[in-house]
């Protein structure tokens, strides 16, 4: 199965991750994952709620 898009939202602050943007948080091996699918092609953006702009991921994965 292959997929375009991903929108990653929802997840919250806990033990072992990381405040990736906004109130949305990650482990490093999401951050690992995300990063992949972005090298696969995939366009993963980040969105609070909706409504709300949303952020694209590879304006941060280098930062992460």
């Amino acid at each position: 199965m292959q997929y375009g898009a991903l929108n990653v939202g929802g997840i919250g602050n806990a033990p072992g991750r990381k405040n990736i943007f906004k109130n949305i948080s990650a482990s490093e091996e999401e951050i690992a994952i995300f990063k992949y699918l972005a090298e696969k092609g995939v366009d993963i953006t980040l969105l609070t709620v909706p409504g709300e702009k949303s952020k694209a991921f590879s304006d941060l994965a280098s930062k992460l």
